[in-house]
């Protein structure tokens, strides 16, 4: 009987012990999944942002063909006004 009291003690003090271990490993765990969220939320804005600077650099492009062409098409009518 004294043994067994003597192994429940010890079985008791080894979950205290453990308990803040096994609440530390839980907290890391949510500290790593918030830290992988934020993550995830900083490449979605990276993207965005790249996306953004895309859409701008097309549009710039764009006009400058547009505004290459513009002359073309100005001097078209004048040339046929000379004939």
């Amino acid at each position: 009987v004294i043994a067994e009291a003597e192994e429940s003690e010890e079985v008791e003090v080894i979950a205290e012990i453990n308990a803040p271990v096994v609440e530390t490993f839980v907290a890391l765990e949510d500290i790593q999944q918030e830290a992988e969220a934020i993550e995830q939320k900083s490449e979605f804005i990276h993207v965005a942002e790249a996306d953004e600077q895309t859409k701008k650099d097309v549009q710039s492009f764009a006009d400058v063909l547009i505004a290459e062409k513009q002359p073309a098409v100005e001097e078209a009518p004048v040339a046929e006004e000379q004939r």
